[in-house]
């Protein structure tokens, strides 16, 4: 991508250069912008799925959470209901530490 950045920017010097020495010719200035112009786009739209992406992991991620935190509800519940309190308070700690 600096690569493409770099010769992007090595265009215009030259462009400029160009249009010094000649008459600027609106029509490839036109089509200079609208090629610079979808790039970008094409940049923009990596961006967004890159994006896209990371939202996703981190969805997934805290759906995981939320199910292994639920689990050990369950669990510690559980065990106070048979009276192991011991059992309960280990899930518990492990709780504290999930949430």
């Amino acid at each position: 991508m600096i690569f493409k950045r770099f010769w992007a920017s090595f265009r215009a010097q030259v462009n400029k250069l160009a249009n010094v020495f000649w008459e600027a010719d609106p029509i490839a200035q036109m089509q200079y912008e609208y090629d610079t112009a979808v790039e970008q786009m094409k940049e923009g739209r990596e961006g967004l799925e890159q994006y896209r992406g990371l939202v996703e992991r981190v969805s997934r991620q805290v759906a995981q959470n939320e199910k292994h935190v639920a689990k050990l509800q369950g669990q510690a519940k559980a065990y106070l209901k048979l009276g192991d309190r011991e059992t309960a308070s280990k899930f518990a700690l492990e709780l504290q530490k999930a949430a």
